[in-house]
């Protein structure tokens, strides 16, 4: 059985376009190189249509693309983030776990034996080894220790890797962690998807393959960003 990768990507929602289109095929080219028998589908959580030339450009590569910006609520979260006067966070983390639920609960995945998700604009470096996922495992990483949670950690939400056949028992995990983040954003803690995955994944007793590093490098314009 063949492998599906999830890219979420908001290409058209800021300037510098051209260079995030580049980086994103950056990171579609890292999958085809580093993850065996895979299929890639980009969803596009701008609320803008995708240039044409570019969605074509990324068909070619034999990538799926899913554009939300006719949904309703990927609009509704930016008005909401314009609002608040969110510096970006409410809105990259709102609109990625709607993103995510959405495509969870819509998508046939039945071909597939495991779903990953990595960012757009981050990439599969050399150290990335598919060989470290564990076949009935969430593989995940740990981020950071958190001073805001007590006695907390965040996990790392660029890059998550699952088996389909606990699939219902993922969305669960997804579908709680963005209804947390609805209620609980704007008090003085964190609430972001990173440590929304550590809080529930702990909860929901979710086995986890954890590796550190996992051989992520993210891009910010044309410098290295991170690597985790």
């Amino acid at each position: 059985m063949s492998n599906i990768v999830l890219v979420t990507s908001a290409i058209m929602a800021r300037e510098n376009i051209d260079r995030r289109f580049t980086q994103t095929l950056h990171t579609i080219e890292s999958i085809f190189s580093k993850i065996p028998n895979s299929s890639i589908l980009l969803i596009e959580c701008s609320t803008i249509e995708l240039d044409p030339k570019i969605k074509s450009i990324i068909n070619k590569y034999g990538v799926e693309v899913i554009e939300m910006f006719k949904d309703p609520r990927i609009h509704e979260i930016k008005k909401q983030s314009e609002l608040i006067e969110d510096t970006g966070g409410y809105i990259k983390n709102l609109t990625e776990i709607y993103a995510i639920n959405k495509i969870l609960n819509s998508y046939d995945f039945s071909e597939y034996q495991r779903i990953s998700k990595l960012s757009g604009r981050y990439f599969l470096g050399p150290s990335f080894k598919w060989d470290l996922n564990e076949d009935n495992l969430m593989t995940t990483s740990i981020l950071y220790p958190s001073p805001r949670f007590s006695n907390m950690t965040a996990r790392q939400c660029t890059y998550w890797s699952f088996p389909t056949q606990n699939l219902e028992e993922y969305k669960t995990l997804f579908r709680i962690i963005e209804k947390w983040l609805i209620t609980g954003w704007g008090s003085e803690k964190e609430y972001d998807i990173e440590h929304g995955l550590s809080l529930f994944i702990n909860q929901l007793k979710i086995g986890v393959n954890q590796i550190h590093p996992l051989g992520i490098i993210g891009l910010t314009d044309d410098r290295v960003l991170n690597i985790h």
